[in-house]
């Protein structure tokens, strides 16, 4: 009822057509955009093959093979796309990663066969997390990806040094709790709202890259992670989406 009455009011200034109304299962949706989804490259390094493809990869290249299903990250959105691009550029082999709301995945396997020592993964979606894991296994990174359902404000904190369970291994986490990168492409007003808990994540001379704002957003989300002394030193724009790169000094 909602929806009819928003299109209506939509159709007062722009046409619009009638509401065509039809139940479909998950699963009808989730294996028909499959036909549309092909290899991606982006960057200079980076493949995304659909884990059902054959695909044999370029000398050189960090391929990650995906199986999104229900979970964001195809390397479709152009603010994934934007991410992957800051991380070949960004991260150092032999770093450390936190990936916040890892959705499939996509960003924590980058990260790991572009070369980090071990990639925290966490989302809040227990479908997100179940996605990220089968895709950690099927890119064979799974000794230094850990994906966890949770947030920085939640109680993973205070596992980290907690005994591993038969589906997380604390062997690869920080003692610390610090990460020489942090990524999370998440909307705008969840960054904002978690610029205290990833400020403190950051090593000294680290860095966030931050992506899921609009232009219209972007100060705000600048403001909020300067008032937590991280300094922006790169911006990448594609489709109006905008990816940051901030250092903690």
């Amino acid at each position: 009822k909602h929806l009819e009455e928003g299109l209506w009011h939509l159709r007062q200034i722009y046409p619009i057509a009638e509401l065509d109304v039809r139940t479909l299962a998950e699963e009808d949706w989730a294996e028909a955009w499959k036909q549309q989804y092909h290899l991606l490259r982006i960057g200079e390094r980076i493949a995304i093959v659909p884990a059902w493809e054959e695909y044999n990869p370029e000398p050189g290249e960090a391929v990650i093979r995906l199986e999104p299903g229900m979970a964001f990250g195809t390397g479709l959105h152009p603010t994934t796309r934007l991410c992957l691009e800051a991380l070949e550029k960004h991260l150092s082999p032999g770093c450390t990663v936190l990936d916040v709301g890892t959705g499939s995945g996509v960003l924590a396997i980058a990260a790991a066969k572009l070369g980090a020592r071990s990639v925290l993964a966490l989302d809040t979606d227990p479908v997100a997390v179940a996605a990220a894991r089968e895709n950690v296994l099927q890119n064979q990174v799974d000794e230094r990806i850990v994906v966890r359902q949770g947030s920085l404000s939640g109680d993973v904190d205070n596992r980290w040094g907690a005994m591993p369970s038969s589906t997380d291994s604390v062997h690869y986490l920080p003692r610390t709790g610090l990460f020489d990168l942090i990524v999370i492409n998440i909307l705008a007003p969840v960054i904002i709202g978690l610029a205290p808990a990833l400020a403190a994540r950051i090593q000294v001379g680290g860095q966030l890259i931050a992506a899921g704002l609009i232009e219209s957003q972007e100060k705000a989300v600048v403001r909020a992670l300067q008032v937590e002394a991280l300094q922006v030193v790169e911006r990448a724009e594609e489709q109006s989406w905008i990816c940051v790169v901030v250092r903690r000094g």
